[in-house]
Formats: structure tokens, C-alpha cells, sequence
């Protein structure tokens, strides 16, 4: 849902939950006469992934098999040896 912030202090303190938005992701919802009239929350693709999330992201992720894992493995070795050595980097000479 979020935080339920009045009609009157929203535009007082814009600055500062938007800041709030787009650095932790939070929501406010925006109340007249307590009733919901608005959301403020982050743009499309604009959502914060934080720390305590990452368990939940990572389980959420597909996971190799051996087969699948061994097949990557070719993969990326065949793709390292068709590339060539790395260049040398500029503070190397």
C-alpha cells in the first residue's frame, strides 16, 4: 500500500518524498478527508532492488543443472579461445 501522507503536506514536502521514492523505493499514498486520491511510488523500471531482497531475487532465478552447467562451461571456453588473448592494458607498458 504505503504511507499515507494528507492532501496539504504532500506538496510541502515533494522534494523530499521524492527523494524517498527514488532512493529506497518507498510508496505514499496521498489522503483527503482520509480517502485515497493518489500514489506516489517508482516509475516503471525505476524499481529499487535493496539488500533484504536479494534472497528473494536470487531464489526467484532459474537454476542450472549439472548439464546445463557443463554445457555453459564448453561454452565459455570455446568462446575465451576463439577470442584471443586479452589486451595488454595501457598501464601494463
Amino acid at each position: 500500500m504505503g504511507t499515507r501522507i494528507t492532501l496539504t503536506e504532500a506538496p510541502r514536502s515533494l522534494p523530499q518524498l521524492l527523494e524517498r521514492v527514488r532512493l529506497r523505493g518507498e510508496r505514499f499514498v496521498i489522503v483527503e478527508d482520509d480517502q485515497p486520491v493518489a500514489e506516489l511510488l517508482p516509475a516503471a523500471g525505476g524499481e529499487v532492488l535493496r539488500g533484504r531482497d536479494l534472497p528473494q531475487v536470487l531464489a526467484s532465478l532459474p537454476h542450472l543443472d549439472v548439464e546445463d552447467a557443463e554445457r555453459f562451461a564448453a561454452e565459455l571456453a570455446a568462446a575465451r579461445k576463439a577470442s584471443g588473448p586479452a589486451p595488454m592494458p595501457p598501464w601494463a607498458y
